[in-house]
């Protein structure tokens, strides 16, 4: 039974005389190529598994001699329903023969609402029924139309003819088509096969044959849905009945290997190409489970494709077999000016699909309650009897290893007049090696972890935290897009911030732009998949193409509000300060941009930025609050939703040219609207590697504070207060010391900043004052790391947990080579000047 999501209207626009059966639920098998079955455990189990949540309404019934009988119980549906189900294992045309020959029968038996659902290997009969007596009535005829033999001449034999040449109207593209039939549930007829004729001799003789061999005991099972007297009388008359033959249970042969096609697609040129791609898996409830996940809007391969490719999931099926069951994708390529090849498109695709089955099947946790919720949730009473019947024929048998079929359906060449049949032939056989060396290529790709992890256990935390960013960070921006990258990632954040109960934040510095996803566990909900529900949240923000447009205008007024308020650190003289040190790339200081780049920032810009550091590199740092097999599973999460290169190239853009500041330019002053007079002065480091951020927050330690060097140079200055802080990473990174004061005085406190900085250039600390400045900066990283946010980044940033010993020595030599005075540029913020008086 195969779980699909297509309307009854569109099954019946495919095949309309045939699709009168199942439409929402119906047989199928997976890709059969060259098979071979696996060895089997033993006898086949003879019960399915319908899961504790189907106790009391679900039974099933079995019996050496009789086909099973499941029932299930429930009221209020205004009739109720019965059903049964054949595998026959005998090919499109004499299976849609034989049903047609049992569907004429029951109608002649009085049951003229019956319809019939066949497939490649089985079929299915369903109808209401009004009563208990007459459930009973539909069992016994069924049992008297599956066991009489056929007769020539027969008038049932007219309707078989009739829908075997309907079938034979609607031929498959090619032969792999016909072989993945059994996986997509796609009737029609496989080139060059013979045609079965019901009327003729040797067609009789067929249909007759696979008769005897599938109306058995190992391969037919009823169902009822209804009252318990439903049940009951259904019951009865099977019981009542003539035993039926035992038969042979079904081989269901297992693909021998995974099989690549491509075909011609039997329309005008000018078509869109289309891909099938079914997998066959031994674990019919997690396969059931799979198409279900992989079918709902925000499912991750939906997400994935919109986000990553030209093709829009068209339907996906999950068949449930005898022997293990099928997923089948059939996608369609949306009309592009994109110029690479339609095979490598598609084998992308394709190595995509597949990854996600196995990550799935790698991560399932399904069992018979699947089985069980399909049956219970089907509205129409026929629907559940159908699917409770098929369910009982299935899982009886061992399934093998997962294999794959692939088939790409490409738009016809255009020929010219000279050209023949073996001209069409080249062109198909160039694509057909194309896309299978592309293939392999693609699934070779997907076994390699594409993110750079880094995880920490975190025993007994509340929440779990994943941390997801590209260590390119702000490396794009310039001086005309500055602000871009921490627009978008805020936009990001703030777009998919609570969606299935994860906090997510935007996380912006020099080194890394990305999100920070965190959440505490749910009720019954396991480590793992807590680990897996963060890390989608959190994969989900970073993979995104297209921006919402609310959300990049939310995002824009949060950081207009920080960059255009003065008294903001981030203000406008901050801003100023950083193009002054880094005129070419001022985000590499002050990473949100300025007032006029973040207006000007439009959504496609921010959207194509967010999606070049996607395709780029991403780093994964994960705090677990359970074990390392939580960490790992988070990490995995992470990885599958992540874009696969062939040449499993992903690297940061090439960087910018670098330009310098002017020499006169480093010191400047800003007028802004209600400013308070205020003053930066920014000491630059470049490339600065882990000990030369140390001695840096070491110096702003030495510096900040009430017996701090600036507190003692300004204290002579009335108003006048300063801090400090340090800013950047590790391309380029800053001391940065703001003043506040009357403007009075502003120079002069500028003066005495500077002059202390010149002292401590020339080796004027103390060990004393290193002492003082290492227990503050101790102290402050103990206070910021009870934080998990702070711990997670310096997972992320592989910070050391301690800071080493630095010695006076050490530390004053390299003041006196990096406090060079050609190295600090200051920046004073005064108010506005008025406006001349109009005349």
């Amino acid at each position: 039974m195969r779980s699909s999501r297509r309307s009854e209207r569109a099954l019946r626009r495919t095949l309309p005389s045939l699709s009168v059966g199942l439409t929402v639920l119906a047989l199928s098998s997976a890709a059969c190529v060259a098979s071979t079955a696996p060895p089997s455990r033993g006898a086949p189990s003879p019960q399915v598994n319908f899961g504790s949540l189907a106790l009391g309404q679900i039974s099933v019934r079995h019996s050496p001699d009789r086909p099973a009988l499941t029932l299930v119980v429930r009221e209020g549906d205004p009739a109720a329903a019965v059903a049964v189900a054949v595998f026959t294992e005998g090919g499109a045309q004499r299976t849609t023969a034989l049903s047609a020959i049992t569907e004429a029968r029951l109608r002649d038996a009085g049951f003229a609402n019956v319809d019939t659902r066949p497939d490649p290997d089985g079929y299915r009969v369903r109808t209401l029924v009004s009563s208990p007596e007459q459930a009973a009535a539909f069992v016994i005829a069924a049992r008297a139309a599956m066991t009489t033999p056929i007769a020539a001449g027969s008038k049932e034999l007219t309707l078989a003819k009739h829908r075997v040449d309907l079938l034979r109207s609607r031929p498959y593209d090619s032969p792999l088509q016909a072989q993945m039939a059994r996986c997509t549930c796609e009737l029609g007829a496989t080139p060059g096969e013979a045609t079965l004729d019901p009327l003729s001799p040797a067609g009789l003789a067929s249909i007759e044959s696979l008769r005897k061999s599938s109306h058995t005991v190992a391969r037919v099972a009823f169902a009822a849905v209804g009252s318990s007297r439903h049940g009951q009388s259904a019951t009865a008359a099977l019981e009542g009945a003539p035993v039926w033959d035992r038969g042979s249970p079904p081989d269901d042969p297992w693909p021998a290997n995974d099989q690549i096609g491509v075909h011609p697609l039997a329309t005008q040129s000018d078509a869109e190409a289309n891909l099938t791609i079914a997998v066959r898996v031994h674990d019919p409830y997690a396969a059931t489970a799979i198409a279900e996940r992989a079918a709902a809007q925000d499912s991750p391969l939906l997400t994935r494709l919109s986000n990553a490719s030209w093709w829009r999931l068209a339907r996906v099926t999950a068949t449930v077999r005898p022997r293990g069951a099928c997923i089948s994708f059939k996608l369609d390529r949306e009309r592009t000016d994109d110029p690479a090849p339609t095979e490598s498109d598609a084998a992308r695709v394709a190595g995509l699909v597949a990854h996600e089955v196995q990550t799935e099947l790698a991560e399932a946790r399904a069992d018979g309650s699947v089985a069980g919720l399909q049956v219970l949730k089907a509205p129409d009473p026929r629907d559940a009897a159908a699917l409770a019947a098929w369910w009982s024929l299935s899982a009886r048998l061992e399934g093998g290893t997962e294999k794959v079929a692939i088939d790409l359906g490409l738009p016809p060449p255009r020929l010219t007049a000279s050209d023949g049949a073996a001209a069409l032939d080249a062109r198909v056989a160039e694509s057909q090696k194309r896309f299978t060396g592309d293939v392999q290529k693609a699934r070779d790709a997907w076994t390699r972890t594409v993110v750079e992890p880094r995880t920490r256990v975190e025993t007994g935390q509340g929440e779990l935290w994943v941390l997801a960013a590209s260590p390119c960070g702000v490396l794009s921006d310039t001086e005309r897009d500055a602000g871009i990258t921490a627009l978008a990632a805020v936009a990001s954040a703030y777009g998919h911030d609570g969606i299935d109960h994860v906090t997510l934040e935007p996380w912006i510095t020099a080194d890394g732009v990305g999100v920070l996803a965190h959440a505490l566990p749910q009720q019954g909900e396991g480590s793992h998949a807590l680990a897996r529900r963060v890390a989608d949240a959190a994969a989900r923000a970073i993979i995104t193409r297209r921006i919402p447009e609310r959300a990049l205008t939310i995002a824009r007024g949060k950081l207009l509000a920080m960059v255009e308020r003065p008294s903001s650190p981030f203000g406008p003289g901050f801003g100023s300060l950083a193009s002054v040190m880094a005129p070419s790339h001022p985000s590499w200081i002050a990473p949100f941009g300025s007032q006029e780049s973040l207006a000007k920032a439009g959504l496609n810009t921010a959207s194509y930025r967010w999606a070049s550091l996607a395709d780029g590199p991403i780093r994964v740092a994960v705090l677990a609050n359970v074990d390392q097999k939580q960490a790992d599973a988070a990490v995995r999460a992470m990885d599958r939703w992540m874009l696969r290169r062939v040449d499993g190239a992903r690297a940061c853009p090439p960087l910018p040219p670098v330009s310098e500041a002017a020499s006169g330019a480093r010191d400047t002053t800003v007028r802004a609207t209600s400013a308070s007079p205020v003053a930066l002065v920014g000491v630059s480091i470049k490339s600065p590697d882990s000990e030369a951020l140390t001695m840096l927050d070491l110096l702003a330690e030495g510096l900040d504070g009430a017996d701090g060097w600036l507190a003692r140079a300004l204290s002579s200055l009335p108003g006048a207060r300063a801090s400090v802080r340090v800013t950047g990473g590790s391309r380029l990174a800053a001391l940065v010391v703001d003043i506040e004061c009357p403007e009075s005085t502003l120079d002069d406190a500028i003066r005495q900043v500077r002059g202390t900085v010149q002292r401590l250039a020339k080796g004027a600390a103390t060990a004393a004052n290193l002492a003082r400045a290492a227990q503050r900066l101790a102290d402050r990283d103990l206070r910021a790391r009870l934080d998990p946010r702070r711990r997670v980044a310096d997972l992320w940033l592989a910070r050391a947990d301690h800071r080493p010993a630095v010695s006076i020595d050490r530390w004053n030599s390299w003041m006196r080579s990096s406090l060079d005075d050609a190295n600090v540029s200051t920046v004073r913020v005064l108010a506005a000047e008025p406006s001349a008086p109009q005349d």
